[in-house]
């Protein structure tokens, strides 16, 4: 592949493939000293020498194999010249070449002819006055090699005549800056959610999230109707610090308020269809009491979790609690010890009645989830809670928990998240990244 045609590769998988919320794990190497290439692609020890001429063996038994299958479908009689028992391919005419190509940033790997040869190439072609496949019984058998040349369309070889010193190109290997990786990331369509690099900074691994079209300002902007249009993408190394002063969803490319020290509603929205399809449509109807681990709370605690830490954070703000027992039951999940996994951190403890129900945690899911929007809509962050919005949990789908003005959910706020207060906004910012991670 030429490196003009990886970002079209990249755009097609995304559009042909993927969907919002999926991702893509890329492993790239980086514009390394000449030397270092050279060694990793010609390695003292001939193992990818050995590896590429192997390839050869390969070929050749391939063509022998469609040589001998294309004589046989068309009636062929056996010719044991020597011209015929010859392998079609000479794997020892061959020699493995590499060069690393600075100036095009690549790795470039050849087989190297060491003398005169000649390659047979089977072909199949099939007659306009009788087109059916040589493997039919039906079709006119041929009787000898002369009658095959003369009229058997469906047999016959192309002789290729390989010059020594000639070059067969087999793999172009390409290296990139770090520029050249935003370039590409960004001409395909993506956008870069963590990067990681190994010890001595040669090869990058990097997570890429599909950018697809992005509603405009005046769509509907609430709703939780399941992943679809679910559009976010949370850098793994944005955790443990604040975001900077862009904010998150101007960082990430999804058109959230700039300047902002929070998430933005459409950015709670998103985050919440994702996390909705997940825990609603990807575990089983009736398997919410199963656990993940053993050593960890069943399915349903999470259902309740994630409102509980919004929830509390609120409340640690003047801002009162939803359901001050449920916050207290789903405040904690179980964390092994990571030096002895047999050992737990403190954590909340079971219910002696059991844990809730479904509808009862989905319930307070909503109401925290309206809490906030209540919250953001004062601000004009956010629009104000429909009445009487949601949908009967686990029977529809995930309830629609957020919204306004109709249709999917809502309309576009006319302020930024920056009027929120300072509190808010750093609230805000730790439940929405304690939810993505």
């Amino acid at each position: 592949m030429a490196r003009a045609d990886a970002a079209a590769f990249l755009r097609r998988l995304r559009d042909e493939a993927m969907r919002p919320g999926d991702r893509i794990l890329i492993g790239i190497d980086r514009r390394n000293p000449r030397e270092l290439v050279s060694a990793a692609y010609d390695d003292s020890k001939g193992i990818t020498r050995a590896f590429a001429l192997n390839a050869l063996h390969h070929a050749s038994r391939l063509l022998a194999d469609a040589r001998a299958a294309a004589d046989d479908c068309a009636g062929v009689a056996a010719d044991t010249s020597p011209a015929t028992l010859a392998p079609p391919l000479d794997p020892g005419a061959f020699d493995y070449h590499q060069w690393c190509n600075e100036a095009e940033g690549r790795h470039e790997g050849y087989f190297l002819a060491m003398k005169d040869t000649w390659v047979g190439l089977p072909t199949h072609t099939y007659s306009t006055a009788d087109p059916r496949p040589p493997h039919d019984p039906k079709a006119t058998a041929c009787t000898s090699p002369a009658a095959a040349r003369d009229s058997c369309p469906s047999t016959g070889a192309q002789q290729v005549f390989i010059k020594a010193g000639d070059l067969i190109q087999f793999e172009l290997s390409h290296k990139y800056s770090e520029a050249e990786v935003q370039g590409l990331a960004s001409a395909a369509g993506f956008a870069r959610a963590g990067s990681w690099a190994d010890e001595r900074a040669l090869y990058d691994l990097h997570l890429f999230a599909p950018q697809f079209e992005q509603p405009s300002p005046s769509a509907p902007a609430g709703g939780a109707a399941g992943a679809a249009g679910a559009e976010f993408s949370a850098s793994p190394a944005s955790k443990g610090r604040r975001p900077p002063a862009v904010g998150w969803a101007g960082r990430h490319g999804l058109g959230g308020a700039g300047g902002s020290e929070a998430p933005s509603w459409r950015d709670w929205v998103g985050l919440w269809r994702l996390w909705d399809a997940v825990t609603l449509e990807m575990v089983p109807r009736g398997g919410h009491l199963r656990r993940p681990i053993a050593l960890r709370n069943p399915y349903l605690f999470y259902l309740g979790h994630t409102p509980a830490f919004l929830d509390a954070r609120l409340g640690q703000i003047g801002l009162g609690l939803v359901d001050r027992d449920l916050s207290e039951v789903c405040a904690r999940g179980i964390d092994p010890d990571l030096q002895d996994p047999s050992i737990c951190h403190p954590h909340s403890s079971e219910p002696a009645a059991g844990w809730p129900p479904l509808n009862q945690l989905l319930a307070y899911r909503d109401a925290v989830r309206q809490k906030l929007q209540q919250l953001y809509s004062a601000a004009g962050a956010a629009p104000p809670p429909m009445a009487n919005q949601g949908r009967r949990a686990g029977v529809d789908g995930p309830a629609a928990a957020v919204g306004g003005g109709g249709g999917r959910g809502g309309v576009a706020a006319t302020a930024g998240v920056g009027a929120l207060s300072a509190a808010l906004q750093e609230v805000a910012w730790m439940a929405f990244e304690h939810e993505v991670m």
